[in-house]
C-alpha cells in the first residue's frame, strides 16, 4: 500500500476505491500476455485442433522443434555437412586403407545440406498456411527419398569406418595408411549420430510427459 497516497474511502458503499487487479481484466485465457501465448498458446491450439492423443503428441513435437533454440541447433547442424564436404575434399587421396571414407564424407555432406534446406523450405510453407491444422500439414516426398538415401549411405559409412578401426596406421608408405584427421573426423561424425539418437529418445520421453500434462 502506498503510504503517501492511501486509497480513498467511499462513504456510500463503505469500500475503498482501489484500482482493480490485473487478473480481473483477463476474461479468458486468450487475454493472457503475449509471452504466455507464444508457447503455451500454441500448445492450447494444438490440443483444440488435434483429434487424439497421438496427433497432439506429434503437434507438440513440431512446436518444440520450431522454437528459437531448436532453430539455432538446426543452424549448427548445417555446419556439420559443410565440414564433411571440406574435410572429404581436402583428404580425398589420403586414406588408401579405405578409399571410400573421404567419398562417404563428401556425398553425405552434399546430400545432408540438400536435406536440411529442403526441410526448412517445407516447414516454411506449412507455417505460411495458417488455415491448416496440424493434421493437414503436407509432407515432402523428395525429403523422404533423401532421408532413405542418407540412411543407406550412413549404414555403408559405418561399415567402411568401423572395419578399419584397429587396422589403419599413419605411415604414408603403408597400404593401410589413413590420415588420422580424416579418419577421426569421419569416426566421430558417425558416432555422434548414435549419441544424438539417445538424446532424441530422452527429449521425446520428456515431450511425452509434457503432453500428458496438457492433454
Amino acid at each position: 500500500m502506498d503510504v503517501e497516497n492511501p486509497p480513498s474511502y467511499n462513504n456510500a458503499t463503505g469500500e475503498t476505491d482501489q484500482p482493480p487487479l490485473y487478473e480481473e481484466h483477463l476474461s479468458s485465457p486468450d487475454d493472457m500476455p503475449p509471452s504466455y501465448d507464444s508457447i503455451f498458446g500454441q500448445m492450447r491450439r494444438a490440443k483444440e485442433t488435434s483429434s487424439g492423443a497421438l496427433t497432439f503428441f506429434k503437434a507438440l513435437l513440431v512446436i518444440i522443434v520450431g522454437t528459437i533454440g531448436c532453430t539455432i541447433c538446426v543452424g549448427l547442424v548445417l555446419c556439420i555437412p559443410v565440414s564433411m564436404i571440406v574435410i572429404g575434399t581436402i583428404y580425398l587421396d589420403d586414406c588408401p586403407a579405405e578409399r571410400f571414407i573421404p567419398i562417404y564424407l563428401i556425398v553425405g555432406g552434399v546430400f545432408g545440406v540438400i536435406k536440411n534446406l529442403s526441410s526448412v523450405v517445407q516447414r516454411a510453407k506449412n507455417n505460411n498456411d495458417s488455415t491448416s491444422t496440424y493434421e493437414d500439414r503436407k509432407s515432402n516426398s523428395f525429403d523422404g527419398l533423401l532421408g532413405v538415401f542418407l540412411l543407406i549411405w550412413f549404414i555403408a559409412g559405418n561399415i567402411w569406418i568401423y572395419r578399419i578401426y584397429d587396422k589403419y596406421n599413419d605411415d604414408p608408405d603403408d597400404e593401410m595408411f589413413c590420415d588420422p584427421k580424416v579418419y577421426w573426423f569421419a569416426f566421430w561424425t558417425t558416432t555422434s549420430v548414435y549419441i544424438l539418437i539417445g538424446i532424441t529418445i530422452f527429449c521425446t520421453c520428456c515431450a511425452g510427459c509434457i503432453g500428458c500434462l496438457f492433454y
